[in-house]
């Protein structure tokens, strides 16, 4: 998995996949799809929203691009490749 290689997305993809679980087992492939892709949405947004206020050096930006582009990997996973960025 691509994200091995960054401690904190693995770590934000082992919570993620906890708190998801329960769903992925409950709901059957096209609801969980959906829901996963509404739920991926909503946090693409906030990230967004949260990033826009900040301001960054030239290689911490390197890095959240880094974090985005291996998020966004993975929620792709869940979604069928539905998210755009």
């Amino acid at each position: 998995m691509r994200e091995a290689d960054d401690p904190y997305v693995q770590h934000l993809v082992s919570v993620f996949n906890e708190v998801v679980e329960p769903f992925r087992i409950t709901f059957s492939k096209v609801p969980f799809q959906s829901f996963m892709l509404k739920l991926s949405s909503f946090i693409m947004q906030r990230m967004e929203s949260e990033i826009s206020k900040k301001s960054f050096t030239a290689l911490g930006a390197l890095q959240l691009d880094k974090v985005n582009s291996l998020l966004l990997f993975y929620l792709n996973k869940f979604t069928g490749d539905k998210i755009l960025i």
